[in-house]
């Protein structure tokens, strides 16, 4: 909810005018600034990658970009995919990419 909080005078409380309503997927697409995945060393070979573009590619064509978080046993990386692949970052590829990477590897920055 997107709206004013304010003093009312004549009920002599706080009086709550919202402007906007949205839905939680409409929020997030708005407020995302954006998608994380974490990929640890061991999980990032055996066709991850694409993997994860077909999870993706549904989702495309949104306004929220992906970040690939990398944890490696000698390096870390964050990588930044291309306006490409911004996507509408909805609860079912939140769900599918928790499937995919685990719970605790997927987070929406605000």
């Amino acid at each position: 909810m997107q709206g004013t909080l304010a003093f009312d005078d004549f009920s002599g409380s706080m009086r709550l005018n919202a402007e906007r309503v949205y839905e939680v997927d409409q929020a997030r697409e708005v407020y995302a600034k954006r998608l994380v995945v974490d990929v640890a060393e061991v999980k990032a070979g055996n066709g991850f990658v694409h993997s994860l573009a077909n999870v993706l590619l549904p989702y495309c064509e949104g306004s929220c970009p992906v970040g690939i978080r990398y944890l490696g046993s000698s390096a870390q990386a964050h990588i930044t995919l291309g306006n490409e692949w911004r996507v509408h970052p909805t609860d079912e590829l939140l769900h599918r990419l928790r499937e995919l990477a685990g719970d605790a590897q997927v987070r929406v920055v605000y």
